[in-house]
């Protein structure tokens, strides 16, 4: 197969992953609504699956490493289209009975996915480690992807919800379908493949935060374990030197706060939070709008998110961009409680949109380029993050939405602003800039 076109079949996949990820979400939230679980039951709904997929990506993760992707990814797009084949025949279910079957489906639909993103994210790390551009470039490319599934998915599922949700689901099945045959013809089936095969690279081994402040990567350090002392490299102000121990410990912290903070808020702003939107938007006490506009606004969300992947090679990765992006982030999340009007919550959507994608690029980025080996157990551990987020964060929204519909809305900028102040104060008495 030509070289081109199975890039093209393999950036699908991540388009396919969010674009039904998406559409299953808005469907599950406005049909729990409609059929009269409460907003807790609905929180309950929603954090099955990030519950399930706070553990199964990091333990799942391990056995990526070991099978091929191929594999992996053909375990995951099946599972996903018998889930899919569940969900079309379980909507004449009694109401107590349905509430379980779509909790058991949220269990297994994040075990299939938890084969399914981190067998793509440690593939095209594996097959372009052989350059930083390349691996720069595929990550990037990879977000685009998703993030345009994850936009198109959201409107998708509100005028499904509005319409005849059962189509929905059959929607969901024929993609699952189509990311199946991808696997089998685009994904090969040993490691080893190279998806820009190329040697004539002129970054490789660095990853620019400041002007001029460059991180050394993992897979740079020679094979004896000793770092090259003609060459020592500067992470934002600190230089790391084999005979400085310290400097080289302030490195490592500063980059698993950068990771921690970086997956953990877009885990909370991202994933947590839509996961209480579409219940906000569509309830009578809250929005009370229909699901196709509730879709809508969560598109322009997701276009957000889609521009700042399609930007993130012009701008900046630094510290200060994360540190400001979180503040930004925490200031919307508080508007949003006060704004009732569609058009002006849509403008603040697309901005929040924007900054969380931010966050989530660099951090995705650092996880996988940092780590030379155990790539799938790496991808599991980012994706645990985000399923730490969407776990529990939509049922504490659901909770305390029953007192007030707006205090999530506080408790998200509260929480954006905690993790502002605390890296502010990590980076100031580190010195890093």
């Amino acid at each position: 197969m030509d070289l081109k076109i199975r890039r093209l079949l393999i950036y699908l996949l991540p388009f396919i992953g969010d674009l039904t990820n998406m559409i299953l979400s808005v469907l599950f939230i406005i049909y729990a609504d409609s059929v009269g679980f409460s907003t807790t039951k609905i929180g309950w709904i929603v954090s099955a699956y990030g519950l399930s997929y706070l553990i199964m990506p990091f333990l799942i993760g391990k056995l990526v490493d070991r099978l091929s992707h191929r594999k992996s990814l053909i375990i995951a797009t099946t599972g996903q289209m018998v889930n899919a084949i569940v969900y079309i025949f379980m909507m004449d279910l009694p109401i107590n009975i349905l509430y379980f079957v779509i909790i058991g489906g949220q269990v297994t639909r994040a075990a299939a996915y938890s084969f399914y993103w981190p067998s793509i994210e440690s593939f095209l790390s594996e097959s372009t480690s052989k350059s930083s551009e390349a691996h720069e470039k595929s990550i990037r490319w990879f977000c685009i992807s998703w993030g345009f599934g994850a936009a198109i998915g959201s409107p998708i599922g509100g005028f499904f919800s509005d319409l005849r949700i059962v189509n929905g689901y059959i929607i969901v099945l024929l993609a699952y379908f189509a990311a199946l045959l991808i696997v089998i013809v685009a994904i090969p089936k040993n490691r080893g493949f190279q998806l820009f095969p190329t040697t004539n690279f002129s970054s490789e081994g660095i990853l620019r935060f400041d002007d001029g402040k460059i991180a050394p990567l993992a897979q740079n350090v020679p094979k004896n374990g000793q770092n090259d002392v003609s060459k020592p490299e500067v992470l934002s102000g600190h230089t790391i030197s084999p005979s400085d121990p310290s400097s080289e410990k302030i490195n490592l912290n500063s980059l698993a706060i950068l990771l921690l903070l970086g997956t953990l808020l877009y885990a909370i702003c991202s994933k947590g939070f839509l996961g209480y939107f579409p219940n906000y938007a569509v309830i009578s006490g809250g929005l009370n709008l229909s699901g196709f506009v509730t879709g809508q606004v969560l598109f322009i969300f997701g276009i957000g998110q889609f521009i700042a992947f399609i930007s993130g090679k012009f701008l900046k990765n630094s510290f200060f961009a994360l540190k400001s992006s979180i503040l930004i982030i925490s200031i919307l999340f508080l508007t949003m409680a006060l704004v009732k009007n569609v058009i002006i919550l849509s403008i603040i959507m697309f901005i929040a949109g924007f900054f969380i994608a931010r966050v989530y690029y660099l951090s995705l980025e650092l996880t996988m380029k940092y780590e030379p080996s155990s790539k799938g157990a790496k991808a599991g551990l980012f994706e645990s993050m985000v399923g730490l987020g969407l776990g529990i964060t939509p049922i504490i929204a659901g909770f305390i939405a029953e007192f007030n519909l707006t205090i999530p809305f506080y408790t998200f900028s509260s929480l954006c602003m905690i993790f502002f102040i605390g890296f502010s104060i990590y980076l100031y008495k580190n010195k890093i800039k």
